[in-house]
């Protein structure tokens, strides 16, 4: 499994699926040739598709959960007031 740990691997990741997602389509509109090759490259693409598509909610979970987490305690200082009083 593989974790983004940044935006510039989140984007790169996006790009990727992006031109997988139209790569996919290309394929799908394109007929003929051997069938069971042609499923076994279909079948390739979605779980690849797929693949990048849940690296992207685990990073953007994590991503939120962390700024949720930093937005917590930068609202409370030392002594459980808030930091603006």
């Amino acid at each position: 499994m593989v974790v983004l740990r940044s935006e510039a691997e989140a984007a790169g990741t996006r790009k990727k699926l992006a031109w997988l997602e139209q790569q996919l389509g290309e394929f799908e509109r394109t007929p003929g040739g051997n069938e069971p090759a042609r499923e076994a490259t279909l079948r390739s693409f979605y779980r690849l598709i797929k693949q990048l598509k849940e690296e992207l909610i685990r990073y953007e979970i994590d991503r939120k959960r962390t700024a949720a987490k930093d937005e917590k305690k930068t609202q409370l200082s030392p002594s459980g007031t808030p930091s603006g009083a």
